[in-house]
């Protein structure tokens, strides 16, 4: 058996990063997402994001693989904005990657609270800078392409 707690902040953009979560129904997105999550046996701490992106945080099994967890999450995300067009008319998908951050127990309130708070957060701050403040905050490799809305 193993003994394991592995707190993942995940961060999707949509296609392009068009605006296409609306705000007047990003709460039944968001409980979308919360119920696919626990049925697959994650603990889900908290959810929040921007039209154009969304933050999950949450602990997972050790058995998944995580890219495994986030393409299966946006197959099923795309069905449900397909399901429910009328309310996410913009809906075009999710852009190609995803950022991923793990996290120990001393930063989960911290992470909570950050996602909680995304829409003041962005009154200052555009995505961009966002995932590349982060990115660069934690060491990440990546493609610069990543950052480009023209390349997702």
């Amino acid at each position: 058996m193993a003994y394991t707690k592995l707190y993942i902040h995940l961060i999707l953009r949509t296609y392009r990063s068009i605006w296409s979560i609306d705000e007047d129904h990003e709460k039944e997105f968001y409980y979308y997402i919360y119920s696919y999550a626990t049925q697959r046996q994650c603990k889900i701490f908290r959810i929040n994001g921007m039209p154009d992106h969304v933050h999950i945080f949450a602990s997972m099994p050790p058995t998944f693989a995580i890219s495994d967890f986030v393409h299966d999450l946006k197959l099923a995300c795309n069905s449900f904005m397909e399901r429910n067009n009328n309310k996410f008319p913009d809906w075009c998908g999710w852009g190609k990657s995803f950022c991923a951050i793990s996290y120990s127990i001393r930063e989960k309130d911290q992470i909570i609270n950050y996602i909680k708070n995304q829409k003041t957060h962005h009154e200052s701050i555009s995505t961009y800078t966002e995932l590349e403040t982060l990115i660069k905050e934690n060491e990440i490799e990546y493609d610069p392409a990543f950052l480009d809305i023209n390349t997702q």
